[in-house]
């Protein structure tokens, strides 16, 4: 958004959620992961002040209005750009996988033989606490999708290359070494399989089962910054360059 265009409740909104702001905001409200400190208050100090100086058309009535809302704009973008991006990724959006994570192996533990089962009939006959282990792992693709959300948003945040992905790694953001650091370790076809080209490993493509097959074959599940992405691709990778 430039100085030079009017400033509307609707643009504003469009501005965030382009930017990812709305996204960061939205599951740090659901507790997915935290934010740094009064991120999300000023989140909603912008929405009070457009909400409290915008006319029936949703324009706001006045500069200083106007002034207030840039000012808090940018602070949202500021917090989130840059190396400040790295800084939500290493100390709100990490701590968030571990506990993720940690969840997800207390979920397996209790749902035993069942946790890779994609069809909750066989489940029936089951004591409860197995049957609620089943679906708290059938239902935290949500929680996981939101987290690797909140993820691709910050490193976004702090790209500046063409491909706006900020690493050197051919597969971008999409990689999957951007999801698991050691991927070529535990998958031998893992580039054939990421290209459709062959299966890949594990039973089925549900998340819960996915997800078990990672975890019980030692994958190092993980939130890379861009430096760390281009690490793990310079390890697999060594020689090769890639233009800018």
């Amino acid at each position: 958004m430039t100085q030079q265009e009017t400033l509307t409740a609707r643009s504003i909104k469009d501005d965030l959620d382009h930017g990812g702001i709305t996204n960061l905001v939205n599951s740090a409200q659901r507790g997915i992961h935290t934010m740094p400190d009064g991120f999300v208050d000023t989140y909603e100090q912008l929405n009070t002040l457009v909400a409290d100086n915008s006319d029936r058309f949703g324009k706001l009535m006045d500069w200083k209005a106007e002034k207030a809302a840039s000012e808090l704009t940018l602070k949202l973008y500021q917090a989130t750009g840059g190396g400040n991006a790295d800084r939500v990724i290493i100390d709100h959006l990490r701590p968030a996988l571990k506990q993720y994570l940690d969840q997800f192996r207390a979920h397996l533990d209790k749902a035993g033989q069942y946790a890779d089962h994609t069809d909750a009939g066989a489940l029936l006959s089951q004591p409860d606490d197995v049957r609620r282990a089943w679906l708290d792992l059938t239902d935290s693709y949500a929680d996981y999708s939101a987290l690797r959300a909140s993820w691709l948003v910050c490193r976004k945040r702090n790209a500046n290359d063409y491909a706006h992905t900020g690493t050197i790694d051919p597969d971008g953001l999409t990689s999957p070494l951007a999801e698991v650091a050691n991927i070529p370790d535990i998958v031998s076809d893992w580039k054939l399989a990421y290209a459709g080209r062959k299966p890949w490993p594990w039973s089925a493509t549900a998340h819960h089962v996915r997800l078990r097959w990672l975890i019980e074959n030692g994958a190092e599940l993980w939130l890379p910054t861009g430096y760390e992405q281009d690490q793990a691709w310079a390890k697999y990778n060594p020689g090769r360059r890639v233009a800018a």
